[in-house]
């Protein structure tokens, strides 16, 4: 609800703003009417000062012509009223509001597990942590004991504003953290990947426009940056310093050729697992871009977007959003 009410607000900005610019145009053209008018004015002045020093009498018979002709040609023009500048103000939504406080945002609601009392266990440190974890077939068939921890974590702080400048963001996809406590973040819509500290100043950037093409997934591993490039079908590598090293896997190298390649992880054993969504499969590369091993594929698989390891298992996200 807070992203959706951020989104209008920015929108309601943006309304702002159209409307501030329409407002700069029409009062720049008041501004050369009323500069035309001032003109026109002060040559009629002249023209009467003119009138008015003239003794014949047909110079003063038409006098009073001359002013009415003047003054006509004045009202004829339109006039600009300096206090009918608009001002700017928020509407509110008052049913939006009234049901925000008679239907209030959500409710708290008791679900009966099907987990059964014995197989249930919770463990803590006084009244301020518990851990409470029941044990469940997973998908192998072995049980398992699921930890859920009762803390939410909150964040510390948060960085970042969308545009295409230095040190803005425009669709941030993948994150990773150096040695250096850097962290690396994939823009997607800038094509690039922006470098920030640990106190989320902007540092630095690298890669361009027709060296990554719409960059997804990051991975940092040994001293070496490792980045997908979505639309090029392949993985380039990079240095701490963002300097081009290589890249391998494109679209029409080998019979293990990547398809819009999302995810990038590190093994356990110091490799590459990357999510090979196009074809619908996870696959294992060394760091130097060897193919070592791959699953999945058409029906096993939608769209995996992701896929990271944890012990001996390996956990992928995606399927269109519906599923780990």
């Amino acid at each position: 609800m807070i992203a959706i009410i951020e989104a209008k607000k920015q929108d309601i900005f943006k309304e702002v703003d159209n409307e501030a610019e329409g407002l700069l145009k029409c009062l720049t053209l008041k501004k050369g009417e009323v500069e035309n008018q001032v003109k026109i004015i002060e040559s009629a002045i002249e023209n009467i000062e003119s009138l008015s020093k003239g003794d014949s009498g047909v110079e003063i018979q038409g006098f009073n012509e001359a002013i009415d002709s003047i003054l006509q040609k004045q009202e004829a023009r339109s006039t600009f009223d300096p206090e009918g500048i608009p001002c700017f103000s928020l509407r509110e939504n008052k049913n939006l509001l009234n049901m925000l406080n008679n239907e209030g945002i959500g409710s708290v609601i008791t679900v009966v597990s099907k987990t059964k009392a014995q197989k249930s266990s919770v463990e803590g440190n006084e009244i301020s942590e518990a851990i409470a974890g029941f044990e469940e077939e997973n998908l192998l068939g072995n049980p398992s004991e699921v930890q859920v921890e009762t803390r939410r974590p909150r964040p510390v702080l948060s960085f970042g504003q969308r545009g295409s400048s230095v040190g803005m963001l425009k669709h941030p996809w993948g994150v990773t953290v150096n040695d250096r406590d850097r962290i690396l973040v994939t823009e997607f819509g800038n094509h690039i990947v922006s470098v920030f500290g640990s106190d989320r100043n902007y540092l630095r950037s690298f890669a361009r426009f027709g060296e990554l093409y719409y960059p997804t997934g990051i991975a940092y591993n040994n001293g070496k940056i490792f980045v997908a490039s979505r639309d090029t079908h392949r993985i380039q590598t990079y240095s701490l310093k963002g300097e081009y090293l290589n890249e391998f896997v494109g679209l029409k190298n080998h019979e293990h050729q990547l398809k819009h390649p999302c995810g990038l992880s590190v093994s356990s054993d110091g490799n590459i697992i990357v999510a090979d969504t196009g074809n619908k499969k996870i696959k294992m590369f060394s760091t130097s871009g060897d193919f070592l091993s791959e699953f999945g594929g058409e029906g096993y698989f939608v769209d995996p977007y992701h896929c990271i390891q944890q012990q001996k298992y390996l956990v992928v996200s995606g399927d269109q959003g519906r599923r780990v």
